[in-house]
């Protein structure tokens, strides 16, 4: 897992290497809707990944890429059932690449019921 090292800055660009991935990632904040939203840009293929994604607490986003990788938003105070501000991002709210297999086999282990 990386923790992606953003700001709450209202409008970000990045460029990071990833899993053998030249990525370019806009952040920014939707003043309308309360959310953060994202543009992914594959630097080598020159093409988006995704257009106009947004992060949601504790979900992964990029579900339906090819990508071997998820973008996790996650409430590092605990504070999960609290609306995030836009000042929450690179504070109390940050967002992390986490690899697809290690993702899921962290649910599996966190939702396993005991049959009987």
């Amino acid at each position: 897992m990386f923790k992606i090292p953003l700001t709450s800055e209202p409008l970000q660009t990045q460029n990071f290497a990833h899993d053998g991935y030249d990525l370019t990632l806009t952040t920014r904040w939707n003043t309308i809707f309360g959310i953060w939203q994202f543009d992914l840009f594959d630097n080598v293929a020159q093409e988006y990944i995704t257009q106009c994604d947004s992060f949601s607490i504790a979900s992964p986003s990029l579900m339906g890429s090819s990508l071997p990788f998820y973008f996790v938003m996650l409430d590092d105070a605990g504070l999960i059932d609290t609306p995030i501000v836009k000042e929450d991002l690179g504070n109390r709210v940050n967002v992390y690449i986490v690899n697809k297999d290690d993702y899921r086999a962290a649910i599996r282990q966190s939702v396993s019921v005991n049959y009987r």
